[in-house]
C-alpha cells in the first residue's frame, strides 16, 4: 500500500490526504495509478512476457473509469460480467474483441448489448444459454464465439461467500455435461466454440487450487483438440489474494509459474482475469470522523462512510485496517 506519514500526516503517493479529503469530501475513494502499473507489469512479466497470453482486468473488481482506462492503455482486456460492465468497458475505450463476457444470469438485453459490441466470447455458464444465444446470435446475422466455463471441481479454501469452482456452486457447467454442450456448440452453425474457462473463487492464497484447477481445463483442452475440435484459448480465471493484514499470498511469478507449468505445450493462448489483486493495496477510503457515541457497554467512532461503501466488513466479516490521517 503506498501510504506513509510525513509530519504526522498520512500521504498517499506523496499526496496529503487531507488535501484530497478538503477538495473532493467525504467519503472519498482513492487510488494510486502507480501502484496499480507497477502490479500490472509485474504479473504481465509473471506469464511470460512475450509469450503468448491476454490479461482481461475483472471490471467488477473496481469499474471506475480511469482505473479501467489505466490497464487498457497497458493492453489489457476486459472480464465483463453484465450489460453495465460492457458499457463502462467501451467507455474506458475497451473494444468488444478485448472483452470475454462471463456471468451466470445474462439476460436477452444484455446478450443482444454483447452481440453488437462484438465481444471476444460469450463464457457460458448453463445448459440454458446455448439455444438462447444462437437464437439471438441468428437474428442478427453473426456467429457468437463461445467459451465453456467448467466447474472443476475444486476447493479454493477460501470464505464461502466467494468460493466458485465447488459442485454445489451456481458457476460454470458441471463437469460430467460438458461433452454434451461441445456437442451442442458443434452442431449449432451460429455458435462457434474457441475455448474453455474457469475461476474457482477469490482471495485465493495458495497455489495449489489453481494448479488443480489449471491442469484438469488443461486435459481437457487437449482431449477436445485431439477430437478434432479447434479452440483459440484456455482462461485460467483470477482469485489471486492480497495482504488485508495477516494472509501469505504467493507472489505473481510463483503465480505465473504455476498456470504455465500447467499449461505445458498446449498450443493455445492463456488468458487470466485478475480484478482485486491488482487494484485492492493500491486504494483507500476516506472518510471523516463525526462524533463519539458513548453506550453502556461500547464506544462508537460515528464516521461519515456507510456499509454502502465498504460492504465486505458486514457481509462476511472481512477485516480491513483503520489508519489515522492524522497522528
Amino acid at each position: 500500500m503506498p501510504l506513509d506519514h510525513r509530519d504526522e500526516i498520512l500521504h498517499i503517493d506523496s499526496v496529503p490526504i487531507p488535501e484530497l479529503a478538503e477538495a473532493f469530501g467525504t467519503p472519498l475513494y482513492v487510488m494510486s495509478q502507480r501502484t496499480m502499473i507497477d502490479a500490472a507489469r509485474r504479473l504481465d512479466a509473471a506469464l511470460g512476457g512475450e509469450a503468448r497470453h491476454t490479461i482481461c482486468y475483472a471490471v467488477k473488481a473496481n469499474p471506475t473509469l480511469a482505473v479501467i482506462q489505466t490497464f487498457g492503455r497497458m493492453g489489457f482486456g476486459t472480464d465483463v460480467t453484465s450489460g453495465g460492465e460492457i458499457h463502462r468497458a467501451r467507455q474506458a475505450g475497451i473494444s468488444g474483441n478485448r472483452m470475454v463476457y462471463s456471468g451466470v444470469g445474462k439476460t436477452t438485453e444484455e446478450i443482444d448489448m454483447a452481440l453488437a459490441a462484438g465481444v471476444w466470447a460469450f463464457h457460458v455458464e448453463s445448459e440454458f444459454e446455448l439455444p438462447l444465444l444462437a437464437a439471438h446470435a441468428r437474428a442478427c446475422s453473426t456467429i457468437a464465439s463461445v467459451a465453456l466455463r467448467i466447474n472443476p471441481e475444486v476447493d479454493a479454501h477460501t470464505h464461502p461467500g466467494i468460493t466458485t469452482g465447488l459442485e454445489e456452486n451456481k458457476f460454470g457447467v458441471p463437469w460430467n455435461r460438458v461433452p454434451a454442450l461441445v456437442e451442442a456448440v458443434k452442431k449449432e452453425p451460429a455458435l462457434k466454440l474457441i475455448g474453455l474457462s474457469c475461476h474457482i473463487g477469490s482471495q485465493i492464497v495458495e497455489l495449489d487450487p489453481f494448479r488443480q484447477a489449471a491442469e484438469r481445463v488443461t486435459a481437457l483442452a487437449r482431449s477436445l483438440l485431439d477430437g478434432g475440435h479447434s479452440l483459440e484459448y484456455v482462461d485460467f480465471g483470477g482469485g489471486l489474494g492480497v495482504r488485508y493484514r495477516d494472509e501469505e499470498p504467493p507472489d505473481y511469478a510463483a503465480w505465473g509459474q504455476t498456470l504455465r507449468a500447467a499449461l505445458g505445450d498446449l498450443p493455445l493462448e492463456l488468458i487470466v482475469e485478475p480484478g482485486r489483486s491488482l487494484v485492492a493495496e493500491a486504494g483507500i477510503l476516506v472518510t471523516r470522523v463525526l462524533g463519539i457515541k458513548e453506550t453502556a457497554r461500547k464506544t462508537f467512532v460515528i464516521v461519515d462512510a456507510a456499509m454502502n461503501d465498504l460492504i465486505r466488513p458486514m457481509l462476511y466479516g472481512a477485516y480491513h485496517p483503520i489508519v489515522s490521517v492524522n497522528r
